[in-house]
């Protein structure tokens, strides 16, 4: 139950939950993209084209497993 128990300012790291139920609570999203499509039975739910969320920063380098590791940052304009 991490992310009912989150504060302000906490971070949780989230793999293969739902997300849209918190969209109000979450302050900033962290968004990694690897280079390449895999398959998926799980996907990313919340619409980053809501005028709430505001793309702050975008970060490429080089992984281990990967070449191209995009991180994008995103702040909720609603909180």
């Amino acid at each position: 139950a991490f992310l009912q128990k989150a504060g302000q300012g906490e971070f949780c790291f989230v793999e293969d939950q739902h997300l849209r139920l918190f969209i109000n609570r979450i302050e900033t999203l962290y968004l990694f993209k690897w280079n390449r499509a895999y398959p998926a039975d799980f996907y990313f739910d919340i619409d980053l084209s809501d005028p709430r969320w505001k793309l702050i920063k975008t970060e490429e380098f080089s992984g281990k497993s990967h070449q191209i590791i995009t991180l994008e940052e995103y702040t909720n304009e609603k909180i």
